[in-house]
């Protein structure tokens, strides 16, 4: 039998084990809760963009020195994407840098300032593939020479001259022409080179045969080109032959004072020129002016000498050539084939 004191012993522990417990549950923080579970729900697709096909052309472009502008086509053929344009050098400019379909944008290019070729791109781009345009822009040495062609230069010679014009605008040097004869009978002056826009003096020496004669000049310039360092123009000289006439009767054609009709037969002794016949205005001779050739003849006439002393007066033939588009007469200029037939009339 367990004893009353005892048993309060126990019941007093038992209430501190109660209270200790209480007092350790009253200061614990209380559980967070438990979040409710989120919905499931199916991935997101990828994202994609449609592929597409395009045609550009050209694929190259070679261009002046001076720049200027110059066309792209470019061209859908399937898909319905649109394309990105750009350019891989400063002095390359595109009128539109992308478009949504088929377009023909342009691009422009600064002048090259230096003798070199430079080369650059342009590069097309849309989903799925590119195209590129390689643009090759030649130095900026060119010139054009005027005039090319010579044809009608006498045989006794002349001087001649030739513009030489330059196209580019250089910044610097390093673009001069050369002039070199490909005939010895034609000959540049001192110089034969210069720098920019300038004249070309030649001369073509007398032709001593009666067969005509043709040679060349070149200017010549560098081009910039790697293949083609050189550019040229060539000038072609053509030259007559010599020409010769005989005249009968000639020297001095002796007139009755009464005067009359006399004609004068021409015979070529060399070439293949043509003779023009007139007389002196101050003399009394009444004939037209008269052309002709090999065998031909002119016909004067004098009229009746009234004064009661000897006239003399002139018939003169110069030679030369129908040249041109209208066939005109050229007198060949020099006094050397001047024929001369002295007329002389008797007094009354």
């Amino acid at each position: 039998m367990v004893s009353c004191g005892r048993l309060r012993i126990v019941c007093q522990a038992l209430a501190i084990v109660e209270l200790a417990a209480l007092v350790a549950c009253v200061s614990r923080p209380p559980a967070a809760p438990t979040p409710p579970a989120a919905p499931t729900s199916p991935p997101a697709p990828p994202v994609t963009t449609a592929g597409c096909s395009y045609t550009v052309s050209p694929a190259t472009q070679e261009v002046d020195p001076t720049g200027g502008r110059y066309p792209l086509t470019i061209t859908r053929t399937t898909g319905t994407c649109g394309w990105e344009a750009g350019a891989s050098a400063d002095w390359i400019f595109l009128s539109s840098n992308s478009g949504s379909g088929t377009d023909a944008p342009t691009f422009f290019l600064r002048g090259n300032p230096d003798v070199t070729t430079r080369t650059a791109s342009i590069t097309i781009a849309w989903s799925g593939g590119s195209a590129t345009v390689t643009i090759s822009q030649l130095g900026g040495c060119r010139y054009t020479v005027s005039p090319t062609q010579e044809s009608d230069v006498f045989p006794n010679g002349d001087a001649k001259q030739a513009q030489i014009q330059l196209l580019s605008n250089l910044s610097g040097g390093g673009c001069r022409w050369h002039a070199t004869s490909n005939a010895d009978w034609i000959t540049t002056d001192s110089a034969g080179s210069s720098d920019g826009n300038s004249s070309l003096f030649y001369r073509v020496a007398e032709n001593p045969s009666g067969t005509p004669r043709t040679g060349t000049l070149t200017v010549s310039w560098p081009s910039g080109n790697a293949t083609m360092p050189t550019a040229s123009a060539t000038i072609t000289v053509t030259q007559f032959g010599a020409c010769a006439y005989s005249a009968s009767p000639g020297g001095t054609i002796d007139v009755p004072a009464a005067g009359g009709q006399f004609t004068v037969r021409m015979t070529r002794t060399s070439g293949a020129c043509s003779w023009r016949a007139g007389y002196d205005p101050l003399g009394f001779l009444t004939t037209p002016t008269k052309y002709g050739g090999d065998g031909d003849t002119f016909t004067f006439t004098v009229d009746r000498n009234s004064t009661g002393t000897v006239i003399n007066y002139n018939v003169y033939v110069t030679l030369g050539f129908f040249t041109g588009y209208m066939g005109k007469f050229r007198e060949i200029p020099d006094p050397r084939l001047l024929i001369t037939i002295t007329v002389r009339q008797a007094a009354s």
